[in-house]
């Protein structure tokens, strides 16, 4: 994969690794991304960059490992959420953006979130959602067994 070409008179070695290359691992290990995951993937693999290692087949394999458990956690999170949501209204939300967010969630964003749309609240908010749910979770066990 690797080729030398000549970038501003010099010549430099390039090893281009494209989205191609990161569906065709994840077809290996049985797993069909979308092209929003095929980013993830990618910038799970440059923000873990090690120029001792490079990227290789294996390093993309584990980037699409930790994306594809981030998604898992991601989608747990939502289903717990939506339950809260059904059992409690609205309070959640109220609660979330009174005391933990550190920007508003709006209804429409938590709904567009819940709804598979994982671009419409940042990981900021997503790290604040997830701990809010646990102290929602410890709340609600605490005025139930207190």
């Amino acid at each position: 994969m690797a080729h030398l070409i000549k970038e501003n008179n010099n010549w430099v070695i390039r090893d281009d690794w494209g989205v191609s290359d990161i569906k065709s691992v994840a077809i290996d290990i049985n797993i069909t991304l979308t092209d929003n995951q095929v980013y993830r993937v990618m910038e799970n693999i440059v923000g873990n960059y090690d120029s001792s290692h490079g990227v290789n087949w294996d390093i993309i394999t584990c980037a699409i490992d930790e994306v594809m458990g981030e998604i898992a956690e991601m989608d747990s999170l939502k289903a717990n959420i939506m339950y809260v949501l059904t059992k409690n209204d609205l309070r959640f939300l109220k609660a979330f953006n009174d005391n933990i967010a550190v920007k508003e969630l709006t209804e429409a964003q938590l709904n567009a979130y819940l709804n598979d749309d994982n671009d419409a609240v940042p990981s900021e908010t997503y790290t604040a959602l997830a701990d809010a749910y646990g102290l929602w979770c410890d709340a609600l066990e605490g005025a139930t067994h207190g």
